[in-house]
């Protein structure tokens, strides 16, 4: 009736469902991981957006405070600077960090019926 290994049964179990969510976290952590730089990017670019739209609603024109007297290069501002790196970054990690594949979950699949 007792035996030496009677909740070893509970154990594999437990150590089978630990491996699984293991398993399970580890994928979505290199998924994380894999567009952690797009989404990065994107919130970086927004937040520029956002910022210049907060200071366009608010007062009506956008304010600019950099100016560097020794270039001769327009005056600009934080949100400038987030919008503009963020687009130039944007466009190197698309053209040679991600591939196709890395997109395939935007693609839509048409049926074809052919009647």
């Amino acid at each position: 009736m007792f035996s030496k290994f009677s909740s070893l049964g509970s154990e594999i179990f437990t150590a089978s469902g630990s491996s699984e969510i293991g398993v399970i976290f580890i994928g979505e952590l290199l998924l994380f991981l894999i567009f952690f730089a797009l989404e990065f990017l994107l919130v970086l670019i927004a937040s520029g957006a956002v910022g210049n739209l907060i200071d366009r609603v608010s007062l009506g024109y956008v304010v600019d405070f950099f100016y560097f007297k020794l270039l001769d290069f327009p005056i600009f501002n934080v949100a400038d600077i987030y919008v503009t790196v963020g687009t130039a970054l944007l466009v190197i990690f698309i053209l040679f960090y991600y591939k196709e594949e890395d997109f395939n979950f935007i693609k839509f699949k048409v049926k074809n019926n052919n009647l």
